[in-house]
C-alpha cells in the first residue's frame, strides 16, 4: 500500500515527518514524499517483528513456482518482473548455518528491510521496488558452521503495484555446505593398515587432482584428477597403488592440487 501510494503520489499514505519514539509517533506530514516517510516506515517495520505484531501471511500456493538456486554461498531467489513489493521468509537449522541478512536499503528506488532472529532460524526480507528499473531478486549469504548439507525453506508473498497477490508458496530446498577455502585434512586413523579416510574442502568448482607419493616422490597412486564440484568431500584410500597391489609399510605422503592451491599430509601404512 505504501510503495502504491509513493507511486500514485497519494498523500493519504503520507507518514512523516514525525516526533516521539516508536510506537508512539506524532506526525506532521507535510504533504509530500520522500525519505523521512520511509524512515518512519521502517521504523514501524522493525517495531512490529521485534513485538512479534506483524501481521500473520498466509502461504498458499499461487503462482509459477520460483526460481531459487543456491550460487556458491548464495541463495537467490527472482521474484515475478512485475513484483513490486515482496516478503521473503527463511527458516534454516541455526545449529548448522547462518544466513546474513543483507543490507537494508532506503532510498527512493528500492526499500529493503531485514529482520533476524538467529536463535531460532527465522529471517524475513521484504523489498519494494520504488522503480520498475530495479533488479527483482533477493539474495542472502549463507555460511556454514560444519560439513554437513541442510535443508531450509523458502516462504513467499509477492504483489503488484495493485495491491493484488501475483505469487505466494514455499519450497524447501537442499543447501550443499561450501568451505570458505581450500583444505586437506590429516587422515584417519593413522596410522593405518590398510585403509585410511581424508577429508578436504574445496570452495568453489573446478579440477582437483589427489596424489599418494612415497618416501622417495615416486607416484604411487592417483586417488582423484577430474572436475568437482565446491563443497565437503570425502575420499578412501585402500593401501593399494594404480595397479592394484598392496603397497608396502612405510611412510607416504598424500597431495592435494586444487586452483592455486596444493597441500600435502603425511600419513604412516602399517602391516
Amino acid at each position: 500500500n505504501f510503495v502504491t501510494a509513493w507511486n500514485n503520489d497519494d498523500t493519504s499514505y503520507e507518514l512523516g515527518p514525525v516526533t516521539g519514539t516508536v510506537p508512539h509517533l506524532i506526525p506532521a506530514r507535510n504533504q509530500s514524499f520522500d525519505l523521512r516517510d520511509i524512515m518512519v516506515f521502517t521504523r514501524m517495520w522493525h517495531y512490529s517483528h521485534q513485538t512479534g505484531a506483524g501481521r500473520m501471511l498466509v502461504y498458499d500456493p499461487l503462482g509459477s513456482e520460483l526460481n531459487i538456486y543456491q550460487e556458491g554461498h548464495s541463495l537467490v531467489v527472482d521474484l515475478p518482473s512485475e513484483t513490486k513489493a515482496a516478503h521473503v521468509s527463511l527458516d534454516y537449522p541455526w545449529n548448522s548455518k547462518s544466513i546474513n541478512t543483507p543490507d537494508e536499503i532506503n532510498s527512493s528506488e528500492v526499500i529493503q528491510l531485514a529482520y533476524s532472529h538467529e536463535e531460532s532460524g527465522h529471517l524475513v526480507i521484504e523489498k519494494a521496488f520504488m522503480t520498475s528499473e530495479s533488479a527483482k531478486n533477493i539474495a542472502f549469504d549463507i555460511n556454514t558452521l560444519d560439513r554437513e548439507n541442510a535443508v531450509i525453506e523458502v516462504k513467499y508473498v509477492f504483489y503488484d503495484d495493485s495491491v493484488r497477490i501475483i505469487a505466494s508458496g514455499r519450497q524447501t530446498l537442499d543447501i550443499v555446505a561450501i568451505p570458505d577455502k581450500y583444505a586437506l585434512h590429516q587422515n584417519y586413523p593413522n596410522p593405518f593398515n590398510p585403509t585410511t579416510t581424508i577429508n578436504y574442502d574445496v570452495p568453489q568448482n573446478g579440477k582437483v587432482k589427489m596424489v599418494i607419493y612415497d618416501l622417495m616422490g615416486r607416484e604411487v597412486r592417483i586417488l582423484m584428477n577430474h572436475d568437482l564440484l565446491a563443497g565437503y568431500h570425502t575420499l578412501t584410500w585402500d593401501g593399494k597403488n594404480n595397479i592394484g597391489q598392496i603397497a608396502s609399510a612405510g611412510l607416504y605422503f598424500c597431495q592435494l592440487h586444487g586452483q592455486d592451491y596444493t597441500k600435502t599430509i603425511k600419513m604412516l601404512l602399517l602391516k
